[in-house]
Order: C-alpha cells, then structure tokens, then sequence
C-alpha cells in the first residue's frame, strides 16, 4: 500500500495513476483492475500504459471531507498478483 495522499475537489474528475516499474523489474502489468471505498465516486478509463509498467484511471464525484481508499490490483505477465492504494480526499478551497 501507498500512503500518498491526494486532494481532489468534488468537482474535479482528475487521472491518478501508479507506477509499477520498480516492482515489475522485467515483468509487465497483463491486466488491471481499480476500486474506490467507499462507494459513491465513479471511476472510468481504466488503462494499461503503452509499455506496460504503469496503470491508470480516472475518478470523479468525491464528497468533501470524505477520504476514500483508491486501490488498483495488478496481475503481471508471469502470474504475480499485487495490489497498490492511494488515499483520496473529497477538499476545496
């Protein structure tokens, strides 16, 4: 897990992303899967980057003040299975 921390505001739909080269070595992500709790936000344009080490999504329609868990589960190439998260908070100025 990550203990990034993110401010998005509720009006925001914003792209995170994760970069798995570091843990991939000479792997590469085969397919990825992202979850946000609680439920409420809607995430879209889940990828796979071009040269297959980083991940993405979009995520939108977070309440303020409310702090979310922004997880994505790989599989890789060679069959590992690993999972990384990112703290989002609903915040405005």
């Amino acid at each position: 897990m990550n203990d990034d921390l993110v401010l998005q505001d509720p009006a925001e739909t914003l792209d995170h992303s994760i970069d798995w080269s570091d843990f991939l070595a000479t792997d590469t992500v085969a397919a990825s899967a992202w979850s946000v709790t609680p439920a409420g936000p809607t995430l879209s344009q889940e990828s796979i980057g071009a040269a297959a080490t980083s991940t993405a999504c979009y995520l939108a329609g977070v309440a303020l003040g409310q702090v979310y868990r922004l997880a994505n589960q790989i599989t890789t190439a060679a069959g590992r299975i690993a999972e990384r998260s990112l703290t989002v908070r609903g915040w405005s100025e």
